[in-house]
């Protein structure tokens, strides 16, 4: 097993292995791995890329491609997701299929660990004993990564963020590399939205991106409270998309109708009305619509008179 480290310096070195397990409950991190090979290969996308989910794609499909000569790369890379989700009978059968592959293309199998667990489990070890030979990479995030990740992003968009605002970064986000990832979104918006150049107190953070969380967003919806739409007005600039207040919504729906105490709040009309306008507002937002801004507000103001 190759750490982190390691990995990165034979990358850097210009040595790709032909087989590479690479485990992660950060997806993120797995796929700047997947980055740095394709990099290091020079691979040619739209003729030597081919990336595969085993809960989507039949095995032997995939092996169908297992042996294409590269048309414009050095070499051929093929990614192979999802690989957890195969049973015990279908690991040995891909193994077995992986195993024997004898080519210099480039395979590379993704191992997702689930947030909660953080560690890998069975099927993962399987397929290290099936493959002895494969080389595995398992990346962690931890305190190291996310002062890297923040300093780095610091000084390629020459943000200005005072010590105490990394810190703050640093200490929250200790492990969790999506999470820092969305806070930085949040915080180019912040930055964007109000014309500041820099953040200079843990303060101006704080108001901006920890006080109005959209479930509680959520939870002054559908208890009618009028602070609701001032709320919202001043959450907009932290939203990458409105499928955010969408999922806090529906999320907030059946919570609220799965409890006891407030399942006989709304009736049946009324969730019926709530869930097409949110279904409305759905599709507006996935086409990109404009329509789905004017939709979400009036849908929010419309709410206060309900109660």
């Amino acid at each position: 097993m190759m750490t982190d480290r390691q990995f990165r310096e034979t990358i850097g070195k210009g040595v790709i292995e032909s087989h590479y397990l690479l485990a992660s409950n950060e997806g993120l991190l797995i796929d700047n791995a997947i980055k740095a090979i394709k990099e290091a290969l020079k691979v040619d996308e739209s003729f030597d890329l081919d990336i595969f989910s085993l809960s989507e794609t039949p095995i032997e499909e995939i092996a169908s491609r297992l042996y294409i000569t590269p048309l414009a790369s050095a070499r051929r890379l093929l990614v192979v997701r999802d690989l957890e989700e195969l049973d015990n009978k279908d690991l040995i059968s891909f193994a077995d299929l992986i195993g024997n592959v004898k080519t210099d293309n480039c395979i590379v199998m993704v191992y997702r660990i689930e947030k909660e667990k953080r560690n890998v489990d069975n099927s993962y070890r399987k397929m290290l004993e099936l493959m002895p030979a494969l080389t595995s990479v398992i990346f962690t995030p931890d305190k190291e990564l996310i002062h890297k990740l923040i300093i780095n992003k610091v000084q390629r968009d020459n943000l200005k963020l005072s010590s105490s605002v990394i810190g703050y970064l640093e200490e929250e986000f200790k492990n969790d590399v999506t999470g820092l990832k969305n806070e930085f979104e949040k915080i180019d918006n912040y930055l964007h939205e109000t014309k500041k150049s820099d953040i200079a107190d843990i303060k101006d953070l704080a108001v901006g991106l920890c006080d109005f969380d959209r479930y509680v967003l959520a939870d002054e919806f559908y208890d009618g409270k009028p602070m609701l739409v001032e709320h919202f007005e001043r959450l907009k600039p932290y939203l990458s998309s409105y499928a955010e207040i969408v999922a806090a919504l529906t999320w907030g729906l059946v919570r609220r109708l799965r409890a006891k105490k407030t399942r006989q709040v709304f009736s049946n009309a009324k969730v019926k009305e709530i869930v097409n306008d949110i279904v409305m507002i759905d599709r507006k937002t996935k086409r990109s619509s404009y329509f789905a801004h004017l939709l979400m507000d009036i849908f929010l103001m419309k709410r206060l008179k309900f109660v």
